[in-house]
């Protein structure tokens, strides 16, 4: 698992934001996640899930999970509530760009 160093931002209104750049799992995401696993017959060793921002949907972006099992060289990998999730690295940036959009609201 990479770990992202914690960076601090300064808003213009002296606000101090602390983030930790990381994919988290909620609880209920993570029943889920285990649920289409075992209905799929995964097993949760060999496969990860990957998070892919792809072009379309009213915003122009739609998300993309998938259940998979081999890594690229630039992916990103996390792991939270047991939950291993991969990204690629340009699909990262968008999720982190909104991380921090929604951190600033």
């Amino acid at each position: 698992m990479k770990m992202f160093p914690k960076f601090i931002f300064k808003l213009s209104i002296g606000q101090i934001v602390n983030l930790h750049f990381m994919i988290y799992v909620s609880d209920k995401a993570k029943v889920k996640v285990d649920n289409l696993m075992k209905e799929a017959e995964i097993k949760t060793d060999d496969y990860f899930l990957r998070v892919s921002v792809v072009g379309g949907g009213c915003s122009g972006l739609s998300y993309k999970l998938d259940f998979d099992n081999e890594k690229k060289p630039m992916d990103q990998e996390f792991e939270d509530n047991g939950v291993k999730v991969v990204t690629d690295l340009k699909s990262f940036f968008t999720l982190l760009i909104l991380l921090l959009i929604f951190q600033m609201d």
